[in-house]
Parts: C-alpha cells; sequence; structure tokens
C-alpha cells in the first residue's frame, strides 16, 4: 500500500482524462454528452482547488481595500451591497468597477477559462 496518496488535483486531472480520453469516445448520444459535461465540472474542480483559495484571499483584500474596513468575505459582501443598495458607493464608481471586474476575471478563470469574452479580457 502506498504511503503517498496523489493529490486531490491530480485524481480529478486523472478522472477528467480517461473520461475525455478513454471513455467518452466509445460512447453516443446522451452518454457521450454526460461523459463530456462529467469532464468539464472535474476541470473546474481541479481549478477550485488550485485557485480557489487565491480568488478568495483577493476578493477579501479588495472588499477590505473598497469599504475601509475589515469582516468576512460575506460580511463585506453584505455591506458592499448595502452600501450600493443605499447610494453611499455609486453604482458608476471606479474602484468599484475595478473590484468587479478583477473578481469575475477570477472566477472565470476557475469556472471557464476558454470563454471568449474572457479570453479578450484578460489578452
Amino acid at each position: 500500500m502506498p504511503v503517498n496518496k496523489p493529490e486531490t488535483t491530480g485524481l480529478a486531472a486523472a478522472l477528467g482524462e480517461f473520461l475525455q480520453g478513454t471513455l467518452q469516445p466509445q460512447l453516443s448520444g446522451k452518454d457521450a454528452y454526460d461523459a463530456r459535461v462529467a469532464a468539464s465540472v472535474l476541470s473546474i474542480i481541479k481549478r477550485e482547488l488550485e485557485q480557489g483559495e487565491q480568488l478568495r484571499a483577493g476578493e477579501l483584500q479588495g472588499l477590505k481595500q473598497l469599504l475601509g474596513q475589515e469582516g468576512t468575505r460575506p460580511e463585506l459582501n453584505a455591506l458592499l451591497c448595502e452600501r450600493i443598495r443605499s447610494g453611499a458607493i455609486d453604482y458608476r464608481d471606479a474602484g468599484l468597477m475595478d473590484f468587479l471586474r478583477q473578481t469575475s476575471l477570477a472566477r472565470l478563470a476557475i469556472d471557464n477559462p476558454n470563454y471568449s469574452a474572457y479570453k479578450r479580457a484578460t489578452t
């Protein structure tokens, strides 16, 4: 029995490669589609494991800078929503727009880095 277990990201990558490279070509119709969806979900999981912590840390830092106070991500996100709703932060504010753009691009890097709008925005 091996002492070192493979990392979760490696397991997700291996399963995704099996689904796309081995299993999916042998399937047709709904089963082939389901295998592609499963492989896509595994790719998202792998990217989330690799980049998710950095994304959440960046979002928290951006919220702290934008709002000028400390708190958790959920607390600061709720506060940001309240400030936008009340007009305390104008929805056209340059700092807000930059924060939302950067947070959205970081999320797209995990969810779908092949999305054409993401590629245009990052190249």
